[in-house]
């Protein structure tokens, strides 16, 4: 009985630090983003900007969202110059046609999502941490939305 105290007290304490840790990254993360905020848009690389963020602690996990927006045109000049680059004469509407297929926009949202991941690594090495990334564009390329989650 004294063991199953122990380690249902060892198990509240572990939940509870993590509770602790997970509050404080998103108390954190809202001051950083009020800060932001008056700045945005935000230019990020050449293609996207940064448009908006919001974070919430609920039911023990921190929400947090982020909006940004890319410009297609950016996208499309940038794979064109590297693909010449490589040798492959690519013209403008096969890569308008591109981005527009399914597999141009699972392409641009995996390499998102890859990027994504590792830019986020820190934050999501937090327990009970969501990060919503919302990607507005110009056509061709859709719309999409990239959810990360901590393990």
């Amino acid at each position: 009985m004294r063991l199953l105290i122990t380690a249902s007290l060892l198990a509240f304490s572990t939940a509870t630090v993590a509770q602790s840790i997970t509050e404080l990254f998103c108390d954190e993360t809202k001051k950083v983003i009020a800060e932001a905020q008056s700045q945005l848009p935000v230019q990020v690389d050449v293609a996207t900007q940064w448009i908006g963020a919001s974070a919430i602690y609920v039911g023990g996990k921190c929400h947090v969202n982020y909006g940004y927006f890319i410009d297609s045109e950016s996208i499309i000049g940038i794979t064109q110059r590297a693909l010449k680059n490589r040798g492959a004469d690519t013209s403008r509407q096969e890569l308008v046609s591109y981005y527009a297929s399914e597999e141009g926009s699972e392409d641009i949202k995996e390499t998102m999502r890859a990027d994504s991941k590792e830019y986020f690594a820190e934050a999501l090495a937090i327990p009970n941490v969501q990060i919503r990334l919302r990607y507005d564009t110009s056509e061709p390329i859709r719309p999409f939305t990239i959810i990360l989650k901590s393990e």
